[in-house]
């Protein structure tokens, strides 16, 4: 009879810490990025580079924050400089500093050529009672490195 009432108590531990620390999990999934070209003499009033990551949030919690850095190739490109969270469908979106990132000399090495794009961040989120919980994601798309100027090889 102790061991299985041991054996109970322990489960029943487990359970609860697996519940209580599911807030802290790290999701993978893809995630859509703007534009899906990035031209590197580009020119114009686009401030930034957008990540869409689809992502619902904890019940009973707010958006309250987000850090994240984007990583094209493998290479750590930006990080960001601003988050908004759309409670109506769903969706963290992430705001890159679009002179930042084409400036970025590491994209002159990748020019004209299909990247995977990689956003890894912690969203933190808040109750009403004030109540923080965060959430480690990192998400992926493809994008398109673009240099008009540099001719491609065939």
């Amino acid at each position: 009879m102790k061991t299985t009432l041991k054996t109970l108590i322990a489960l029943t531990s487990v359970i609860c810490l697996t519940i209580f620390a599911t807030p802290n999990i790290t999701y993978a999934q893809t995630m859509t990025i703007a534009p899906f070209k990035i031209v590197l003499n580009q020119q114009g009033n686009t401030e930034s580079v957008q990540a869409v990551v689809p992502m619902t949030l904890e019940s009973g919690y707010l958006f309250s924050s987000c850090e994240a850095t984007l990583y094209i190739g493998g290479v750590m490109i930006a990080e960001n400089y601003d988050a908004k969270y759309c409670y109506i469908d769903d969706n963290l979106l992430i705001y890159f500093d679009r002179v930042g990132v084409i400036g970025d000399e590491a994209l002159a090495d990748m020019a004209n050529t299909i990247q995977t794009a990689t956003v890894e961040g912690t969203l933190m989120m808040v109750n009403t009672d004030g109540d923080m919980i965060s959430r480690g994601f990192s998400a992926y798309d493809d994008v398109e490195i673009v240099d008009p100027e540099k001719t491609v090889n065939k």
